[in-house]
Parts: structure tokens; C-alpha cells; sequence
């Protein structure tokens, strides 16, 4: 389970997104093409080329499944259905499972897009160059959730976005 503290805006805030791979909240996507006759964006993964300049979004779907018992920990987007992507703003704080980065990471480093993955990779400096940055605040984190168990979480903050 991903928590995000910060405000959001309604009106072009949240966009309405759909991707052709599963995946999980706490990814990161672009906004690719507009899907014709819909109010809705194909889903890009990071690439080296537009790093520095593309804005990403935070994958934030409501994990709601109708099957008993279901654990929303494991709660996937399959292929092609449609679910929510937030512009991120500097200052957001976001408390990621740790699951949902590339690899550890550590009180101070920064999590930024990689190419071809919808995974935060947490790096130790900014030589890379991205657009957005989040800083890594706490480690173990515990969240809970809902009433099925806690998972050690990363806290960070969105330096640039």
C-alpha cells in the first residue's frame, strides 16, 4: 500500500491512465499518447532520452478487489485497465513499500526514473540528471495494511518534480 501526503489538484491533478504490462502503485509512468475516443493516456515507461525532461507520475489506484479476502498489498493493474497516475509537486511525501523500488535504499538517498522500468531506482547523487527527484527520509517505515499485516515501507519527499 502507497501513502501520499499532499494536496492534490482535482482538475488536472489526477490523469486517467492505461498501460500495455502489469503494474503496481508506487510505479512511475509518462504520459505517452491520448487514446483515441477516450479521456485517457497510453502509459510510457521512463527512457533515457527523456529523463531530464519528462514529467512522471505516481501510479495511485484504489486497490479494490471483489475477491474475499483479497490482500491489497498484492494488488496488481492488469493489462490494459485503465487506473490513476498523480502529477507529483515538490514537497509531496509519498511512503513507498520497499517492494515497489529497484533496489535498498538508505536515509539520504535519492530515488529517480531509470530506463525501462516503472520502478523507482534509488541512487546516491544527481550525476544522472532527471527531472524528477524524491529524497529518501526513513527507512522502515512500517505501513499498515488495512488489517492484513505490515511491510517495511521507504518515506520520501519529492524534491523535483
Amino acid at each position: 500500500m502507497v501513502l501520499f501526503q499532499g494536496q492534490q489538484r482535482y482538475v488536472g491533478g489526477i490523469e486517467n491512465v492505461v498501460h500495455d504490462a502489469e503494474l503496481v502503485n508506487g510505479n512511475i509512468v509518462g504520459l505517452g499518447t491520448k487514446v483515441s475516443g477516450e479521456d485517457q493516456y497510453n502509459a510510457v515507461l521512463p527512457a533515457t532520452a527523456g529523463l531530464d525532461t519528462e514529467e512522471y507520475l505516481l501510479v495511485l489506484q484504489d486497490p479494490i478487489s471483489y475477491v474475499a479476502g483479497a490482500d491489497p498489498e498484492d494488488y496488481t493493474i492488469a493489462i490494459g485497465t485503465p487506473f490513476k497516475a498523480i502529477h507529483l509537486e515538490v514537497g509531496n511525501k509519498i511512503t513507498l513499500p520497499v517492494a515497489t523500488l529497484a533496489s535498498a535504499a538508505t536515509v539520504g538517498d535519492f530515488l529517480v526514473p531509470a530506463n525501462g522500468t516503472a520502478k523507482l531506482t534509488p541512487a546516491a547523487d544527481l550525476l544522472g540528471g532527471t527531472r524528477l527527484v524524491l529524497k529518501v527520509e526513513a527507512i522502515d517505515a512500517v505501513l499498515k495494511v488495512g488489517s492484513y499485516r505490515e511491510t517495511d515501507g521507504v518515506l520520501a519527499r519529492v524534491i523535483t518534480a
